[in-house]
């Protein structure tokens, strides 16, 4: 029974209510500077594809700290690349090209303006989480309508980023087929930024998945069951197993599509997860080597070039003690470029350019166009 001091049962939720909405509200704003924000999408008719809305602003914290601005097309660091004027050079991607956990001043892109500046250089990132290899085909002749970039370098942190997401499109026989795009493949997208939902959507997922896709929310009690960890604590992803390579045909066969997409130069640079620390030592062997080799002498066949980083990145930890992957908030050694790793491909591609320019030079493949 209430006495007349108590509250009755509806002006008490009502009142919990409000409550629970004020802190949410104030947790938001308190929080909101060290949360990833939402990237919001729009279809963009020119490249045939969904892009980041010109303008926006990132912001990424889960991993990195960085705040990146995009611009048309969904090219960050520059506001429109068919207002650039002078020599440039398209370097292509998956997230490690897209590179929000680094400031637009330290993404390989800025970073080959600032090294190869002097000759009027500038380079374009167009990446794109999810990208492979087997993507750019479809996208070089789309872009190369927007700007004239003199040559194409195409990233490769693991060589399963060959084919999208590491799976093997049609092999029997070989053959590229795109997805289009519909109004469905944005999903809940419009629902949640009509209704300034993006946020609230984010903490909910990971409230519920956690920020690495763990699940972290149930109602069962007890211990959890996590995924086992590869010898280098990273819960057994692609980079602790050696890689399966598609059948030559199909390496072949999108080969000879990307030669035929476009006349400019091509250049893979891939850059393997070492230095890392695995077994409490920092391993410096990449376990995916010969399979690299393999790739190069395929590539070489159809005159496109491919740089292995892998000796740069290992020389720049023996000599700064630094990773060029990994940041303050996540494992050193693991995960996306840092500034460093940004640097050293971008050393790389000026390298490049000017190995190009000399008589029989260019991408260290004999043939390379």
């Amino acid at each position: 029974m209430f006495t007349e001091h108590d509250a009755p049962p509806r002006a008490f939720a009502v009142r919990w209510l409000a409550g629970l909405c004020l802190a949410t509200l104030l947790a938001a704003l308190l929080t909101a500077p060290f949360t990833d924000s939402v990237v919001p999408y729009v279809n963009d008719p020119a490249v045939l594809g969904l892009v980041p809305v010109p303008g926006h602003v990132h912001r990424q914290r889960a991993e990195g700290w960085g705040d990146s601005r995009f611009g048309r097309f969904g090219v960050s660091v520059h506001d429109d690349v068919t207002a650039l004027r002078g020599p440039t050079v398209a370097i292509w991607g998956d997230s490690y090209v897209e590179a929000w956990q680094v400031d637009d001043p330290d993404k390989v892109a800025a970073q080959v303006t600032a090294l190869c500046g002097a000759d009027g250089l500038t380079g374009v990132g167009v990446g794109q989480s999810g990208r492979a290899a087997a993507d750019v085909v479809f996208l070089l002749p789309r872009y190369e309508k927007l700007f004239s970039p003199e040559a194409h370098y195409i990233v490769l942190p693991h060589l399963s980023d060959v084919l999208p997401d590491g799976l093997r499109f049609f092999d029997d026989p070989p053959r590229l087929v795109e997805v289009p795009f519909t109004a469905g493949s944005l999903g809940l997208r419009p629902i949640l930024e009509r209704f300034h939902l993006q946020l609230f959507w984010r903490a909910a997922r990971t409230a519920v998945n956690g920020a690495d896709g763990n699940r972290v929310v149930r109602l069962r009690p007890g211990p959890v069951k996590r995924p086992g960890a590869g010898a280098g604590g990273l819960g057994g992803t692609k980079y602790d197993r050696p890689v399966v390579l598609p059948s030559d045909a199909t390496l072949e066969y999108l080969l000879a599509a990307l030669d035929a997409a476009t006349e400019r130069p091509l250049v893979f640079i891939y850059t393997p997860a070492v230095p890392r620390i695995r077994a409490n030592a920092v391993e410096t062997q990449d376990q995916d080597a010969a399979a690299a080799r393999h790739v190069a002498a395929l590539a070489a066949r159809r005159g496109i070039g491919f740089l292995d980083l892998s000796a740069a990145f290992v020389r720049a930890y023996q000599q700064t003690g630094e990773f060029p992957r990994g940041f303050h908030n996540g494992v050193p050694g693991s995960g996306h470029w840092n500034a460093l790793g940004h640097r050293l491909v971008a050393e790389a591609i000026c390298a490049d350019r000017a190995d190009r320019a000399r008589p029989g030079g260019g991408s260290s493949a004999p043939g390379a166009r």
